[in-house]
């Protein structure tokens, strides 16, 4: 009987490590996204573009070069998925990417990826760096199916910090959840929202000159 108890109380310790590990593992997964997206928006607020190296200090050696140079510049990103959780069948697979393109060490832009499995559904939010620029464009607009998987967004250095925020504002706790999150207006739900109908609408009003439709791609 002794034997028992013991085999059925180590039992619920490797079950409670278990999923102790699995919390940790998932809040330091979110918290990684977020200060991710936190570094894009601060070195957007920046008065000059930041140069290869000062993003680097931010990012340290999660920033790889993917890719040789070539005569234009070069390509630098960072990747965070949740392949444990999806391995696990926890959750989608979901994966968040930040890129960066860079001419004579000087930051030109920065992507922000974020994809879900199997939905299908991704977004990707372009911050162009210009002081003098102000563009904020979004393609789909308004009466789109939500089952349209891809939604885009531009934005330049130059636009108010309240834009950036909408611009960025990306769901990263669909990394962590159980069912994941499909379909845009879920991955970035300032920008876009699901009808009643099941269409899409876009919550950026038209206003200042910094909002234009960019139509279909």
């Amino acid at each position: 009987m002794r034997i028992i108890r013991r085999i059925a109380l180590f039992s619920i310790l490797i079950v409670l490590l278990a999923v102790g590990a699995l919390g940790f593992y998932s809040y330091e997964l979110k918290r990684r996204a977020d200060n991710l997206v936190r570094i894009s928006y601060e070195l957007s607020e920046r008065e000059n573009p930041p140069t290869v190296e000062e993003v680097r200090q931010q990012l340290g050696s999660s920033l790889t070069q993917p890719k040789p140079c070539i005569p234009d510049g070069c390509g630098y990103d960072v990747l965070i998925s949740n392949r444990i959780l999806s391995r696990l069948h926890l959750a989608p697979y979901t994966a968040l990417r930040s890129s960066f393109w860079a001419t004579n060490g000087i930051i030109q832009s920065n992507d922000l990826d974020f994809w879900t499995m199997p939905s299908a559904s991704s977004i990707a939010v372009e911050i162009k760096y210009c002081r003098r620029c102000a563009l904020f464009s979004v393609d789909p607009g308004n009466d789109r199916s939500q089952l349209f998987g891809v939604g885009y967004v531009t934005i330049d250095s130059g636009a108010t910090p309240d834009t950036k925020r909408m611009a960025l504002a990306i769901d990263t706790g669909c990394l962590t959840r159980f069912h994941g999150c499909s379909g845009i207006a879920r991955l970035l739900p300032t920008v876009w929202q699901e009808t009643p109908q099941g269409m899409l609408h876009c919550k950026i009003p038209n206003r200042d000159g910094i909002f234009e439709n960019a139509g279909p791609r």
